[in-house]
């Protein structure tokens, strides 16, 4: 039945043909391939050309095709080529965004600028989230001398794709003074990764409104993005002059000076910064790997506590504590805070063995062999996990478990003296 309904789908068959030929066209002028693509424009026009009084009790899905071919014929150039598609399209849909766009942006190429804005304008209609619609008619708005709507359309264009650095360049054209917008530009080559561009608008934000905190943040963040560390520090500290009580700036200070390897001064900004949010679990937790990596265990367990006092399930302030305990042979609070990462991550390894090596060395073997049978569930060829396991069955005496143990280290490590002991 399927067969027999496509059979008789004849104006089905002609869209269909049609808008494939049309989509591979635009692929290939896309590549570049413009002999290529122009035989497929072409083609597809002729298809529907034919199947033109066929295809009338489906206008939308025609005036779609006739869309993709003078788009194509625009970008071969061929104005008339594109004219006639434009006019087909509208006959059958007069709200067609692409026919539309196409009929606009051909007007704009032939000095009728009020004409294209008109076009755009209604292509918007159906489209009214198209970034490149609204920037066509900034341009249509800018070229016929109406520059509020020009700035308007402009403006919407960077909220729709704020990393369009082409469109601020347009917006700056007609309000060159605007730091708000110099600020937005140098955050798109920021996000870029275009560091000397977000350097340059950045500066000229700061030309204008040098009071601007944020462009000093974002400033600082590209020197720190390019290693530029002093720099960095030379823009946190201008904007925190501007605005002391801000966490968030002294949470990035501390960040930069760590990187540059002034620990101590960087343990000052972390504590500024808690001073000024208490509540934030990025800052203790941050605070507490720097007192770990300068051996300040005890105080860093404080940190740690400090993030979990806010959210008691915080897994990396659970992980700080497990590695300070574990750095102090704390063995209670190390089975403690590694059964607490267990319950949320069965599957950490690290989680597990430390609980495992604390049941250990508290001497509670029955739960400890039971946890590193759960370990090596996991990592089943750890060494460290298999030489626990071998240490436990020694202590219980239990023989056999010893023996399998052995081996199974022996197929790892094959010469280990000690295991060839215990195992003889």
């Amino acid at each position: 039945m399927g067969a027999l309904a496509n059979l008789f789908d004849f104006e089905g068959r002609v869209l269909r043909k049609a808008d494939n030929l049309a989509t591979r066209g635009l692929a290939l002028l896309d590549r570049d391939h413009k002999y290529r693509a122009h035989r497929a424009i072409a083609r597809a026009n002729s298809i529907i050309e034919r199947g033109r009084n066929r295809i009338t009790r489906r206008p939308a899905d025609a005036a779609a095709v006739f869309g993709k071919i003078a788009r194509g014929y625009y970008g071969l150039s061929n104005s008339e080529g594109a004219d006639r598609a434009v006019e087909d399209g509208l006959s059958f849909d007069p709200r067609n965004p692409d026919a539309l766009e196409i009929r606009g942006l051909l007007d704009l190429a032939r000095g009728k600028p009020k004409d294209a804005f008109a076009s755009f304008e209604k292509a918007l209609e159906s489209a009214p989230l198209a970034p490149h619609l609204w920037g066509y008619r900034g341009d249509a708005a800018s070229a016929s001398g109406r520059k509020e709507e020009a700035i308007v359309s402009y403006r919407k264009v960077a909220s729709l794709a704020p990393d369009d650095t082409e469109n601020y360049e347009k917006l700056l054209h007609l309000a060159p003074q605007d730091a708000d917008t110099w600020v937005r530009k140098a955050e798109a080559h920021a996000r870029k990764e275009e560091a000397d561009d977000a350097l340059h608008a950045f500066d000229r934000a700061l030309r204008i409104a040098p009071d601007r905190v944020e462009a000093w943040a974002g400033k600082a963040s590209v020197h720190e993005s390019i290693k530029q560390n002093d720099r960095a520090l030379r823009c946190l500290d201008k904007a925190l002059s501007l605005d002391d009580r801000n966490a968030g700036l002294w949470f990035r200070r501390a960040r930069v000076l760590e990187l540059a390897g002034d620990k101590e001064e960087a343990l000052k900004s972390y504590d500024a910064a808690l001073e000024r949010g208490p509540d934030d679990p990025r800052t203790w937790n941050a605070r507490g790997e720097l007192l770990l990596s300068r051996g300040q265990h005890d105080e860093a367990v404080h940190s740690f506590d400090g993030a979990l006092r806010v959210d008691s399930r915080d897994v990396p302030a659970l992980d700080g504590k497990r590695r300070a305990y574990r750095a102090m042979a704390k063995w209670d609070g190390l089975e403690r805070v590694s059964a607490q990462i267990a319950a949320q991550e069965p599957s950490r390894h690290d989680a597990l063995f430390s609980r495992a090596e604390a049941l250990v060395r508290l001497g509670r073997l029955d739960e400890a062999t039971t946890a590193i049978d759960a370990f090596l569930a996991v990592d089943p060829r750890s060494h460290d996990g298999l030489n626990l396991r071998r240490e436990t069955m020694i202590a219980l005496r239990h023989w056999p478990d010893l023996a399998a143990t052995c081996e199974a280290i022996l197929e790892i490590q094959p010469r280990e003296a000690s295991v060839l002991r215990d195992l003889g």
